[in-house]
């Protein structure tokens, strides 16, 4: 253990790049410490420290209690930052409901990748990066971005990049779709499970 006048792990805490496990929890309460500089913060989520461009950030890598079913993801946790969900964070969650944070910068692969119940996301201004099959299988799924987000378009539930030649996901679909003809990159896994189409044209 380290004693609470241990001035050295302080200050390590505010520079440190947090790896956080899980420590205690009590009822619907959970704290984790870091490994590293022994900082302890509550959090419904594990988490990890990142270095987004230089200043450090909180990466979401999973939800603690996987019974819950509307995930809210805070801006800040224990003092920092969340920018980032990571890889296959929420895979094959059965939430129905996730609020994603206004500080949030990227979305990992397969970060929510067939959670089928789905049924809504917001994507905020600052995100600018959604990795390969982040939304697959996510076929009930109602897409909708902030419009002041510069790296991304909506359109038909499908996300695109912002100078619509690339088609990173898509949400619930119509058996028809037309697409751009300016499109020259499909992603992987981007109509995953989407029994309802049928057909693709190009305009």
């Amino acid at each position: 253990s380290v004693p609470l006048d241990d001035s050295s792990s302080l200050e390590l805490a505010s520079t440190c790049l947090h790896d956080y496990q899980q420590m205690v929890s009590a009822g619907d309460r959970h704290w984790l410490k870091c490994i590293k500089c022994y900082k302890v913060v509550e959090s419904d989520f594990f988490i990890k420290g990142i270095d987004n461009k230089g200043i450090i950030g909180l990466e979401i890598n999973g939800v603690i209690n996987h019974e819950i079913l509307t995930i809210d993801i805070p801006a800040v946790i224990g003092g920092q930052t969340v920018v980032s969900i990571g890889a296959e964070a929420f895979v094959n969650s059965h939430c129905t409901s996730v609020s994603l944070p206004y500080t949030l910068v990227s979305i990992g692969e397969k970060a929510f990748m067939n959670c089928n119940l789905l049924t809504s996301i917001y994507l905020p201004s600052k995100v600018e990066n959604i990795g390969v099959g982040a939304f697959g299988g996510c076929y009930n799924l109602s897409i909708s971005l902030s419009l002041s987000n510069s790296y991304f378009c909506v359109l038909n539930n499908i996300i695109y990049d912002s100078s619509t030649t690339k088609i990173i996901a898509a949400g619930n679909i119509d058996s028809n779709i037309l697409i751009n003809e300016n499109v020259v990159e499909i992603l992987p896994h981007a109509f995953e499970n989407n029994s309802n189409l049928e057909c693709i044209r190009f305009s």
